[in-house]
């Protein structure tokens, strides 16, 4: 077996497309930020914005690989082939499929080391065959999960808890709430950004109130029939009920005509694993994250 890489150009981008789906199979991509079909024009831009390279095997073209950035760390965001090349089986490889993944993680270690990287990070979905023996045949660890969740009916509109009340943010909400978000994910947002989000047409903002003192707050963001969302409460005023119904006004503005409501969150978070389970999701889809040291 003849394994080797090279760039990918504009040319390719119908042929990186058509690699893709069948491994892809719909759904979320991580690496496109985007639920459902991927198409040229998604290719074009990951082009312009990460490094992909044509996997060619035997001189025809058999996957590819997109290298992106997590902060300052480099992150593998793909790597797919033709499922022919990597069986998925749990006995051991034979010889051709370790010459694979060989050249594969010679290509990962040389880009690694000369932008001085101490780890190999690479994400993959729990379907991609390629990448789960790539990590398997080289010894990675799992280091986190990001789960894809859905809730197929739309929830009824929240109660608040007994004494606490419920409503829609607004701008004069900012100050309080980026105190809230500060104190529970140490993260400072301007109370100008604040503001801007909440009355951006593709967020929802909600904030529960104790005797007219916001204690909570939740915002959401849909992009492309995927949510984010972030919710935070008070330390006093926890294990009331009162995330959870921060969350499920946020969940409901999430469904659509076309859609049901579907968030990412990570897996290793017992908070967020905890609420999507109280809110009634189910695991649509889970990308993995591996990591070895070079």
């Amino acid at each position: 077996m003849r394994v080797e890489f090279r760039p990918a150009t504009a040319e390719d981008t119908d042929l990186l497309v058509r690699l893709y789906e069948p491994v892809h199979g719909g759904g979320y991509s991580a690496c496109f930020d985007k639920y459902g079909p991927i198409g040229p024009q998604d290719f074009w831009w990951v082009q312009s914005e990460k490094e992909v390279h044509l996997l060619v095997v035997n001189g025809q073209p058999a996957g590819f690989l997109v290298a992106g950035r997590d902060g300052r760390r480099m992150l593998v965001e793909e790597l797919v082939a033709r499922p022919v090349q990597v069986r998925g089986r749990p006995e051991p490889m034979s010889p051709t499929d370790e010459v694979l993944l060989r050249r594969v993680w010679r290509l990962l270690v040389d880009r690694h080391q000369a932008a001085r990287q101490e780890s190999v990070m690479l994400r993959t979905h729990e379907g991609n065959l390629l990448a789960l023996a790539l990590a398997r045949h080289h010894g990675f660890s799992l280091v986190n999960a990001l789960r894809t969740v859905v809730r197929r009916d739309r929830p009824r509109p929240p109660d608040a808890p007994e004494g606490y009340v419920l409503r829609r943010a607004e701008a004069g909400d900012a100050p309080d709430i980026a105190r809230l978000h500060h104190e529970a994910y140490g993260e400072r947002l301007r109370e100008a950004e604040v503001a801007q989000r909440i009355g951006r047409p593709h967020t929802r903002t909600f904030v529960c109130e104790r005797m007219g003192v916001p204690v909570g707050y939740a915002h959401v963001v849909l992009r492309g029939g995927i949510g984010d969302l972030w919710v935070a409460v008070r330390e006093g005023h926890r294990r009331r009920g009162v995330g959870t119904a921060l969350a499920a006004a946020a969940v409901a503005f999430l469904h659509t005509r076309e859609h049901p409501a579907r968030l990412n969150h990570w897996g290793l978070d017992p908070a967020a694993v905890a609420l999507a389970r109280r809110l009634g999701f189910v695991t649509e889809r889970v990308h993995l994250y591996f990591e070895r040291a070079i």
